[in-house]
């Protein structure tokens, strides 16, 4: 968020751009902030418009199944989808991007950072249309969502923070997330509980 403010003080008329399907993006010129904390950098952003239209969009929001949200621990498997910088394309009339999916198991866990490290080297990158990508480059993926994976359906856990340049075969695959634990179902951040 910190970045998106940086760039639009730069550049007035910068927005910010939410893809909600094939041929429907939408931009927020002044998102609504519900919550933000600089130290975990993590924000919530209102979006009142996404369900005013549902016919022309195909995006649904993974929702938290049990409030509040669990801490993982070690041994918990999650998922991660992210948007590599590598794999976006930008042309004069608008651009396009593919999402890669990955699986980790949860390697230690804290209050502020959970370690997912590909300890047993078999770890396998799925792009669009289940291509099985050997390396990608991690630039981009920040603030992507990872999720638990259970028998009830996905639980938000935690968003990445950083990681060591690159996922996939041979390539260190350690990725930090801020975890998700002290968000309320309103959006905000149930500060006492942040450490």
């Amino acid at each position: 968020m910190r970045k998106f403010q940086e760039t639009q003080e730069r550049h007035p008329s910068a927005v910010l751009a939410v893809n909600l399907g094939a041929g429907f993006t939408v931009t927020l010129m002044e998102p609504r902030i519900v919550d933000f904390d600089s130290g975990l950098d993590v924000a919530t952003i209102a979006f009142d418009d996404l369900d005013h239209q549902p016919s022309l969009h195909d995006k649904a929001y993974f929702h938290a199944i049990t409030w509040p949200i669990p801490r993982v621990q070690p041994g918990n498997l999650v998922a991660m989808v992210g948007v590599p910088g590598e794999r976006r394309r930008v042309t004069p009339d608008g651009g396009s991007f593919g999402p890669v999916g990955a699986g980790f198991v949860v390697s230690s866990a804290s209050d502020q950072t959970v370690v997912l490290s590909d300890e047993s080297g078999t770890m396998v990158m799925v792009g669009p249309g289940g291509a099985v990508a050997r390396t990608v480059r991690l630039g981009g993926f920040s603030g992507a969502r990872v999720f638990l994976v259970h028998p009830s359906g996905p639980q938000i856990v935690g968003v990445l923070r950083a990681g060591s340049g690159e996922m996939g075969e041979g390539a260190g695959n350690t990725v930090l997330l801020t975890p998700t634990y002290f968000l309320n179902a309103d959006g905000t951040f149930d500060r006492h509980v942040i450490p």
